[in-house]
């Protein structure tokens, strides 16, 4: 402990080793939530869900222990919801990549991401793209995430003579999933912490009693809402998905479509994280007067390594959490917290078996809040200014109605693009937004040019 304390100087930053045990043991709690949901999410893209909370776990562990190490931060990581979205509805459902391709292409950008940090083009990027796309991008795939846990749950179903309609909320799994939804936004409005795990764990034992009870355990197909005997728990991890990707995503959708997805991934990963990182650097007194993060690069660096990392395990892009804030609440100054964060995660690697008895409707609330929380900030665009406003409609609205992240951010940036010149603002438009907006119409009219060239 010694040893811990001369390397990490809690006492330098007014904190204690049993305070950074304390945050980093709460952080955890607040986000564990990800070793289910995760798993539920890409298991709609083929993958085993076992395999892929063995992946979480790893990846969250392993990088989150990294970054507490190396840069000393209390700075928690793991797969982002938004871009595990990304892979399985846009990449896997859309796209029609497998799974092992939809991985490639994560590990390439996170390679990208990689080579621009370094490189210094990081800040460059960002300002070329104006602040209203920016949030509208984060806006439009909470309302994606929202979407898809009504959907999971069957709250929104596919309506007789209407795209949708409203499921069968008055049956037991839909009580279940109401019941959920309630829970989680009271904790959340009651700021109790771990409202998500706490949600998902209450919705899972009431299923678990209701199935046990009332349906013979025959409520759900398979182990789900089933009790498991104790020794059925734990189990050995199930790496089966590490190192299962491929890098035919490019013959498959061809360069452009490649490169734009790619994109539409480095956009996502790019927002999320800084946007991440300068909460947190606020919520914990970490920012110089300027507002700038110390240690910023070695800080982008890691989260690049865990975006390829995820790829790697099939587990989606790793990034920074912001929930990272309730460790920081609760004191957490220094990568201790993290350490003890990332240790917890990998001791998760033997429960994937719990992930089985999970109903559906469990996790599906939790999306939901997330969506929420992320539908906030729809708050800071100018709504007044329509030139701005009118492409991060387009992009909020495009992103869930498509059912692609892609299309939606290609729509705010061609009529971003396109109103800028119609409005004689064309010289405020850098480079970087007309040759994505170019890439963007390239894709929505490649099949008319196809057609057209056959």
């Amino acid at each position: 402990m010694n040893l811990v304390a001369r390397y990490f100087r809690p006492h330098e930053v007014g904190s204690t080793v049993r305070t950074e045990i304390l945050a980093g043991i709460t952080t955890f709690v607040t986000m564990a939530y990800i070793l289910f949901v995760n798993p539920q999410i890409l298991s709609q893209a083929g993958l085993n869900e076992a395999a892929v909370l063995t992946s979480t776990a790893l990846v969250a562990g392993v990088t989150t222990i990294l970054m507490g190490a190396i840069t000393r931060y209390p700075f928690a990581l793991a797969p982002g919801l938004g871009l595990t979205t990304f892979v399985a509805f846009t990449l896997v459902a859309s796209k029609g990549l497998t799974p092992a391709e939809a991985m490639g292409a994560v590990v390439f950008e996170g390679f990208l991401i990689l080579i621009l940090v370094i490189a210094g083009f990081r800040e460059k990027i960002m300002d070329a793209i104006p602040m209203a796309l920016k949030t509208a991008i984060s806006v439009g795939i909470g309302l994606f995430i929202a979407f898809i846990g009504f959907a999971n749950a069957g709250f929104v179903i596919k309506g007789e003579g209407t795209l949708l309609s409203l499921g069968h909320v008055d049956s037991t799994k839909g009580l279940i999933f109401v019941g959920a939804v309630i829970l989680v936004f009271a904790l959340t409005a009651r700021r109790v912490k771990g409202a998500l795990l706490i949600a998902i764990v209450a919705a899972t034992l009431v299923g678990i009693a209701v199935n046990e009870l009332f349906y013979g355990g025959h409520l759900w197909q398979g182990s789900i809402g089933t009790l498991p005997g104790v020794g059925n728990l734990v189990s050995l991890p199930n790496f089966s998905l590490v190192g299962n990707i491929s890098f035919g995503f490019f013959a498959k959708i061809g360069l452009v479509g490649g490169f734009l997805a790619i994109f539409s991934l480095m956009m996502s990963d790019f927002f999320d994280s800084i946007g991440s990182v300068l909460m947190l650097g606020a919520e914990g007194n970490f920012l110089r007067r300027d507002d700038t993060l110390p240690r910023m690069k070695s800080v982008m660096i890691l989260d690049s390594v865990s975006a390829m990392a995820g790829g790697l395990v099939s587990s989606s892009s790793a990034t920074i959490f912001v929930e990272s804030s309730a460790g920081i609440a609760e004191g957490g100054r220094t990568g201790l917290a993290s350490i003890v964060t990332g240790a917890i995660f990998l001791l998760a690697l033997f429960i994937s078996p719990i992930a089985k008895i999970i109903p559906p409707e469990a996790p599906a609330a939790a999306l939901v809040l997330v969506g929420f929380l992320m539908m906030s900030h729809v708050r800071l665009i100018d709504w007044r200014n329509v030139v701005e406003a009118a492409p991060a409609f387009l992009t909020i609205i495009g992103i869930p109605l498509t059912y692609s992240i892609t299309s939606g951010i290609g729509m705010g940036f061609i009529s971003y693009t396109l109103l800028m010149t119609c409005t004689g603002q064309v010289r405020k438009v850098k480079p970087l937004m007309w040759i994505a907006s170019a890439a963007f119409l390239i894709d929505f009219a490649s099949k008319a040019l196809q057609d057209f060239a056959g």
